[in-house]
C-alpha cells in the first residue's frame, strides 16, 4: 500500500503588531487610525466584526467633517442615522458619500448573522476606505486641486506659493 503524505494546513488567526492592509496616509487623524488598525488587527479572526469595525471608521469619518449626529424634534434632539448623515455628506463630497455608503453596507451586512461576509469582501470596504481617506485627507491633493481651479478661473499663473513643499 502506498504511503500517505499529510499536509497541514495553517492559517493565521491574528498578528501582532497587526498587518496594515494599505498605508494610512499621515494626514488621516489619530482617532480614525486608531479604529483602521483595530480592523487590521480583526481582518484574520473575524469578517463580521471587521465588517463592523470599518462601519465605525466611517462613523468617525462622520464626525471628523462634523456632519451633524442629531437633529432637533418635539421631543428634545433625535440621532441621525448613519444612512442619513451619509446622505448629508453628499452636498460637498457627493462621490466620497457614495462610496462610504457602499462600506456602510458591507458593515451593515457584518452585522446580520444572515448575511454571508468573507475577506474578499473585507478587502473591497478597505479599498473603498483607501481611495475615500485619500481623497477627504490627503492635502497634496487638495492643494492640487484648489491649484487647478484658481488658474483656471483666473485664466493666468497664481504667483509663488509659501505653502508649496519643494520638489526635492
Amino acid at each position: 500500500m502506498p504511503e500517505m503524505d499529510i499536509i497541514q494546513i495553517i492559517t493565521p488567526m491574528s498578528f501582532n503588531p497587526p498587518i496594515h492592509i494599505f498605508q494610512i496616509n499621515d494626514e488621516v487623524p489619530e482617532t480614525i487610525r486608531i479604529e483602521i488598525i483595530s480592523a487590521f488587527n480583526i481582518y484574520w479572526m473575524d469578517t463580521a466584526s471587521c465588517a463592523n469595525k470599518i462601519r465605525v471608521v466611517v462613523e468617525k469619518v462622520m464626525d471628523n467633517l462634523k456632519i451633524a449626529k442629531t437633529q432637533k424634534s418635539l421631543k428634545g434632539r433625535k440621532p441621525y442615522s448613519l444612512h442619513q448623515r451619509i446622505e448629508s455628506l453628499k452636498t460637498n463630497f457627493p462621490q466620497q458619500a457614495d462610496s462610504l455608503m457602499a462600506i456602510k453596507w458591507i458593515g451593515n451586512s457584518g452585522s446580520h448573522s444572515n448575511d454571508s461576509i468573507d475577506r474578499n469582501d473585507i478587502l473591497d470596504a478597505f479599498e473603498i476606505l483607501d481611495y475615500v481617506l485619500g481623497n477627504i485627507y490627503e492635502t497634496h491633493t487638495k492643494r492640487i486641486h484648489k491649484l487647478t481651479k484658481t488658474i483656471n478661473k483666473r485664466k493666468k499663473p497664481v504667483g509663488l506659493r509659501l505653502s508649496r513643499k519643494p520638489p526635492f
